[in-house]
């Protein structure tokens, strides 16, 4: 570390990382940078395949909810013909009205947005009938993320969703249980997150390091990581929070980041000769 090195904003650089690999962010493809889930994902895949109408997708903060449902809008997406994918968060809503607004705007022609203007005095029991003249043969597939967040008045448009013959399946994320009858449909899904394995963070970890130009788990060694790992309680959310703080502590320890690149250098030569 040079003098000039002494104080760096970018303290990732230090590590030789090009971006920082600890970033709490959704990362695409999805599909590569996912933890593990993999009964999840085949849950998911039935549900769609057999045109189920509703289900649950239940964790804590930082378990993978919202990646998770993200992961099925992104596998959904080269099938429009089929399915009209919509997406709404629970906290950015805060009357029936909004609900109804964002599900048919997107739809509305531009007469309608201009002139009739039908998201502004459309009835909940006018809904469907709506939505069934614009999407005619595709599946309404409705994604609400934070669903805890909905305030019960919303459960009404829910339900006339269903009880019409409206061709439509809800998928929602919560940090608590939400019970089917709610919405007069039981839950399909049934997922409840309980965190990756070990091996599972460790993977993605690694895959998020090799993204920034790093290898393996660098700048952690086995050890580290797996007190890390512990210290999060499997959330990934928080592991990477825990990764990014070792990380950076390691960049301004001078001793440890000399050792830390020598050994990055060792791995890159052994894997060209490989």
């Amino acid at each position: 570390m040079t003098e000039k090195d002494s104080f760096l904003l970018e303290w990732y650089k230090r590590l030789k990382f090009e971006v920082n690999p600890f970033e709490d962010e959704i990362l695409k493809p999805i599909d590569e940078y996912l933890a593990g889930n993999v009964e999840d994902k085949k849950k998911l895949n039935l549900f769609v395949i057999e045109k189920q109408s509703f289900g649950v997708i239940v964790g804590e903060q930082g378990m993978g909810k919202t990646i998770l449902l993200k992961w099925l809008q992104e596998q959904l997406a080269p099938h429009e013909k089929k399915y009209y994918v919509y997406w709404i968060t629970g906290t950015e809503l805060k009357t029936e009205q909004e609900l109804i607004e964002k599900l048919i705007r997107p739809l509305m022609s531009t007469f309608e947005k201009t002139v009739t203007k039908p998201h502004t005095k459309l009835k909940i029991e006018e809904l469907a009938e709506y939505l069934n003249k614009k999407l005619k043969n595709k599946t309404l597939f409705l994604m609400i993320d934070d669903a805890e967040e909905l305030p019960p008045r919303y459960l009404p448009v829910l339900k006339h969703l269903y009880n019409s013959k409206l061709n439509a399946q809800l998928i929602l994320t919560s940090t608590k249980p939400i019970s089917g009858q709610n919405v007069g449909q039981n839950d399909s899904l049934k997922i409840n997150l309980k965190g990756p394995s070990l091996e599972e963070s460790k993977n993605l970890i690694k895959k998020r390091v090799e993204r920034a130009g790093g290898i393996g788990i660098y700048p952690f060694n086995t050890t580290i990581f797996k007190k890390l790992y512990e210290k999060s309680s499997r959330n990934p959310s928080v592991l990477l929070k825990l990764c990014r703080e070792k990380a950076l502590k390691l960049s301004l320890d001078k001793e440890y980041l000399q050792q830390a690149l020598r050994e990055l250098e060792e791995l890159r030569k052994s894997q060209k000769k490989k």
